[in-house]
């Protein structure tokens, strides 16, 4: 084997009280080697290594692979998609070569513990992508508060100490950069970065006290179908985080300059291209004399926000441009799912949840199942008053058959109708459905009815619908970031029926007595003082409208959060908005409508509004003029 020449890795990411002088060695796949263990890494050791990865720009998909020790380390190159497969095809791992065995051989070691930031997302990557199994591997963000997650610098912090110093732009840059650019000679060590700092934190003193109780993940041991469903999952989830833009010009308003405080102030437009908390953004300025370009950062309080420069004497010049540095942060549905699928790999979480079950396992019509417990002791629903029978006799006859055999299925104890899907075009009455559902169920004795869509707009719709047939004995929980400032004119109607997030902990206990409905968006069941609601209320029947729009995974999280869930209807159109970024996944990132053994369960309105026809018919004829 020629000997490789190393390049050599010194770190300035945090203080250590000591030089770092790494030896780097970058060995292409085709040509790793057994003996390339032995050479260049001391693999056979107790001692922990450190793990970071890089990605090819265009597909998102695994360029190279650090692995880093105390004094040496190897980058894994792997070929560029393009030269091995076509963009959508999976790869054709060869599990009899050499390479593969040596790099199977050292991610599977008997002795030693890999440590890596975000290793569920890592780990699935090397499986789905090279069919490699790991064990013994540690997230790191897992020995630490979950708040924490998503700050690197909050981790540093509570693993080194306050008193360490870091470099925090080298840290974000460290952490930005996951594109890996072979025609760039430094490129290589970008993920060596992230590796030596996994290999760092698991060095020192009390490292061994630290992550003692942090379950391991150990893919080697797992059962394959359940490590096709997560693999897919968090990768599909993982490039479209990648596909995110990582600066955003912000659309906004300059509201002056305070010379008192040094601030200047700017005003957001519009609320999906907001100034999101303390944000760092570089800016363009102005005078008399010309333009130049700055660094700071902006602390947003709804549409207002107020920019700092750090002292460096921007003054009262003009802002003219503002740009948002960094990947806008997750969801909390998406950061709910991602902790869903962490602990399922670290075995926290068991895979024997029903719902998990029967929509990614049990792929035969005829397997699916529900636990036998849940319908002990079930029986018929009461009888109703005449009273309310006449009245929603009434309500009942304005719906067409195939939305009374849809409203029938939803409010069916049959276990078949455990798992609800209606579909149905535009104009076909979808909210109608829902509504009478509503005033059906709670008829009937229903309690624990939570109504989600996948945006706030869709949820306020439902509301509406239910205060139009007359029903108002339900709860809209709405963020407060979405509503104060941006959107409160769009509340007007059921105005009194909405809490505001920041009023979570400040109910009286006569605002939500009684109440046997809520409304709400997918993300806000990851909030978390929803328990304040739940508690009272516990989630029973879960009811999605423009399921069409959510990716099935994000509702895992859910599946393991509410174990009171007995019942779930989703309801949509499979020809109107798929799941956000569903064009970037190789394989699309499916609805509840495409999971194809799931049909069957499927009703379908089939009545369109005339109203309704005759304004899209307009719309096409008017856009062909």
């Amino acid at each position: 084997m020629a000997e490789r020449k190393p390049l050599r890795f010194a770190q300035a990411l945090v203080e250590t009280g000591k030089d770092v002088d790494c030896k780097i060695y970058k060995i292409p796949y085709k040509e790793f080697t057994y003996e390339d263990l032995e050479t260049y890494l001391e693999y056979g050791n107790a001692l922990p290594l450190g793990l970071g990865a890089g990605y090819w720009k265009d597909s998102t998909k695994l360029a190279v692979l650090a692995i880093v020790s105390a004094e040496t380390g190897i980058v894994v190159e792997f070929p560029e998609p393009s030269r091995r497969f076509q963009a959508d095809a999976a790869p054709t791992v060869d599990t009899v070569s050499e390479r593969y065995q040596a790099l199977q051989i050292l991610l599977a070691r008997p002795a030693g513990e890999f440590f890596s930031f975000d290793m569920a997302p890592l780990s699935m990557t090397l499986y789905l992508e090279q069919n490699l199994r790991m064990t013994n591997a540690v997230d790191i963000q897992s020995a630490f508060p979950s708040t924490d997650r998503y700050s690197i610098s909050k981790i540093l912090k509570a693993a080194l100490g306050d008193e360490t110093k870091i470099w925090e732009t080298n840290l974000a840059s460290a952490f930005d950069n996951i594109e890996y650019n072979p025609s760039i000679r430094t490129s290589v060590l970008e993920p060596v970065k992230r590796a030596w700092l996994a290999y760092h934190l698991a060095s020192v003193d009390d490292a061994v006290t630290t992550y003692s109780d942090t379950p391991r993940i150990n893919t080697l041991e797992m059962d394959a179908a359940l490590l096709e469903v997560i693999s897919k999952i968090t990768v599909d989830s993982q490039r479209l985080d990648h596909k995110r833009p990582d600066q955003i010009v912000r659309d906004f308003t300059y509201a002056g300059y305070d010379a008192e405080n040094d601030e200047h102030k700017v005003e957001s437009n519009a609320f999906k291209n907001r100034f999101r908390g303390s944000e760092k953004v570089r800016v363009t300025v102005e005078d008399a004399s010309g333009s130049f370009a700055a660094r700071g950062q902006v602390d947003a309080t709804g549409k207002l926000a107020l920019f700092s420069d750090g002292g460096l004497g921007i003054g009262s010049r003009v802002i003219t441009t503002i740009i948002g540095l960094g990947r806008e942060p997750p969801t909390a549905a998406a950061k709910a799912r991602d902790r869903s699928l962490l602990r399922l790999l670290q075995m926290i979480e068991s895979p024997e949840n029903p719902w998990l079950q029967n929509i990614w396992f049990n792929k035969d019509a005829s397997s699916i199942s529900w636990p036998e417990e849940w319908f002990s002791g079930a029986s018929k629903y009461p009888p109703l008053s005449p009273s309310v029978t006449a009245d929603l006799a009434q309500a009942a006859s304005r719906l067409n058959t195939s939305q009374q055999v849809a409203v029938n299925a939803m409010l069916s104890k049959d276990p078949d109708h455990v798992l609800t899907i209606v579909q149905g075009p535009p104009g076909t009455g979808k909210t109608s459905v829902i509504a009478f559902f509503v005033q059906m169920a709670v008829a009937l004795g229903k309690t624990g009815l939570w109504l989600v869509a996948q945006s706030n707009v869709a949820v306020k719709n439902i509301a509406e619908k239910l205060s139009s047939v007359g029903f108002n004995d339900y709860r809209l929980l709405v963020s407060r970031e979405f509503i104060k400032d941006w959107h409160d004119h769009l509340y007007s109607d059921v105005n009194r029926n909405v809490i505001r997030s920041d009023e979570f902990t400040t109910l009286g206990p006569n605002q939500t007595r009684g109440i046997k409905v809520y409304l709400c968006t997918l993300s806000m069941l990851a909030h978390p003082l929803l328990r304040i609601f739940v508690s009272k209320c516990p989630l029973n029947t879960l009811i999605v409208d423009e399921a069409s729009q959510i990716h099935v995974a994000d509702y895992v999280s859910i599946f393991y959060k509410y174990s009171s869930l007995r019942k779930a209807c989703f309801i949509g159109d499979d020809k109107q908005l798929p799941p956000f970024g569903q064009e970037d996944a190789p394989d699309g990132l499916p609805s509840i409508f495409e999971v194809e053994h799931l049909r069957g369960h499927a009703f379908f309105l089939n009545t369109q509004c005339l109203f309704f026809i005759f304004c899209f018919v307009l719309e096409f004829v008017l856009m062909k003029l």
